[in-house]
């Protein structure tokens, strides 16, 4: 059958692609991420765009979270919600017949249902101890506040002049990333065993204790807050942060515990409705890159990750926010590829990687995947939409690839945002690159198209795509009103 690749526009930044190809002479439908959870008008859910606009689609063989970013993964629950509403009967098979997932959802997951109150005070006592050795200016700014002591209903409201806000956000959470990686351990998991992920007593159940319902993590911390230590560092009010410190950590808390909803949400619905469940786990390690390896061979494969189970070598962490401040990291955003055969081209899903290490800016590229040798022109997605942030993923790219064969290859953009400075990927001549939803190509005016690439009996991409929109020269601007004149 010739495979079909779809991006499906679900609207400002959101990402999501669907994957229609055949293997062992099956047809497969694979969903590479969700977009985000939204309703507003012309952005529907992923439930609703697939009633409308792909109603042939009647069930899933693989769906893929890249990372716990809310763009590419907070669409995953009311999809699966939506489209499973119930449980299949024994021996029924799902909708939606396995969900790979990021392997370090499953400690979280974990430590959340085995005690909610302990996981929330160890959660806000490491987020502490990290916010204590950050500079007092760097706190100050990201928290939109000039002093201590200012309530949290002032800091939200009042104009402070904070130009950088958004950067020194960026600089704590790298800051946090970069604390998280240096405490790594990664341990090896027995042939048809899988230990729990993390070995120290954070992650690890209590004898005899039955795993808890989760509960209001946010109503925990801040009745945590309200009585954390005494004297001075009391939160009487939790509108109140007598220390910067303690409202620093306070803050970084609140953050991870939607993350951390979001993962106990996503686990959880698939388990109830009878989703098979495969862990994969980034591959780089104290400086070295484990060789790649799990997913189905010849359909779906890891380029960056290890599949942990049956076995693997995984990470293992002693603090819960070091897990957490990993979920969401674009650096290890799962890359994955769909192998071309005889019949079928390849396609690479680049997600937000930069095929490097390094959270601020990229450190060492990713050496070649041995499992990674196309003959044909490849489709590869626009890395992190595009942005001039992740260049570095396409000059890693022609490496593997070879120069020839990167500049056959074709590329299709999806989300993004209105003030995103598109970089290398608009150096890809017009030709070989679409957008499925963009601002910058379409002479700045947001455009939303499904872009559907078919292949030929050859198995190479039929390019460009019918229908489409070519690309424009991205970094035009124009104002709201003459975008609806256009």
């Amino acid at each position: 059958m010739a495979s079909i690749f779809r991006a499906l526009p679900l609207g400002n930044r959101d990402e999501a692609f669907l994957l229609e190809t055949e293997h062992k002479s099956q047809a497969m439908v694979i969903l590479f991420d969700s977009g985000r959870d939204q309703t507003r008008k012309g952005m529907g859910k992923l439930s609703t765009y697939f009633a409308r606009h792909l109603p042939n689609i009647d069930h899933i063989d693989i769906a893929v979270c890249s990372h716990n970013d809310d763009d590419h993964s907070s669409g995953f629950v009311n999809f699966i919600r939506d489209w499973c509403p119930t449980k299949p009967n024994p021996g029924g098979i799902p909708k939606i017949r396995e969900l790979w997932l990021p392997y370090l959802f499953k400690g979280i997951e974990e430590a959340v249902l085995d005690d909610p109150e302990k996981f929330v005070a160890r959660l806000l006592q490491e987020n502490i101890e990290f916010a204590a050795t950050l500079d007092d200016g760097l706190k100050r700014t990201w928290l939109g506040g000039a002093g201590e002591g200012v309530p949290l209903s002032v800091r939200r409201t009042k104009r402070f002049a904070v130009p950088s806000r958004d950067g020194a956000e960026a600089a704590i959470m790298a800051a946090r990333y970069e604390q998280a990686v240096r405490h790594t351990v990664r341990a090896e998991a027995g042939e048809g065993m899988l230990r729990p992920m993390a070995q120290a007593a954070m992650f690890q159940p209590r004898a005899g204790r039955r795993r808890q319902r989760p509960r209001n993590l946010q109503g925990i911390l801040r009745r945590l807050a309200r009585n954390l230590g005494s004297g001075e560092h009391t939160f009487r009010n939790v509108k109140k942060a007598p220390s910067l410190t303690l409202y620093c950590g306070f803050k970084l808390t609140k953050k991870q515990l939607e993350e951390a909803k979001a993962i106990v949400g996503l686990v959880g619905i698939a388990k109830n409705r009878g989703i098979g469940i495969r862990w994969f786990d980034f591959a780089y390690d104290d400086g070295e890159m484990l060789v790649p390896g799990g997913g189905e061979r010849g359909l779906l494969e890891p380029l960056n990750a290890v599949e942990v189970f049956p076995v693997g070598r995984y990470r293992t962490f002693a603090k819960a926010s070091d897990a957490l401040a990993i979920t969401i990291q674009n650096v290890e955003a799962l890359v994955f590829w769909r192998p071309e055969t005889a019949t079928e081209p390849g396609a690479i899903f680049l997600t937000d990687s930069r095929l490097a290490t390094g959270e601020n800016r990229p450190e060492i590229d990713f050496p070649t995947p041995p499992n990674l040798s196309p003959d044909r022109p490849v489709l590869f997605t626009a890395a992190h939409h595009a942005s001039d942030n992740n260049d570095n993923a396409y000059k890693v790219l022609r490496a593997w690839l070879g120069g020839a064969a990167f500049d056959r290859a074709v590329s299709v953009r999806n989300g993004g945002q209105s003030g995103m400075a598109v970089g290398t990927w608009s150096d890809l001549p017009k030709t070989r690159r679409r957008c499925a939803q963009c601002f910058q190509c379409f002479d700045g005016c947001w455009r939303l198209q499904q872009v559907n690439v078919a292949s030929d009996a050859s198995g190479n991409w039929i390019w460009p795509p019918d229908v489409t929109q070519p690309c424009g020269t991205p970094g035009t601007t124009r104002t709201v009103t003459d975008c609806q004149k256009a």
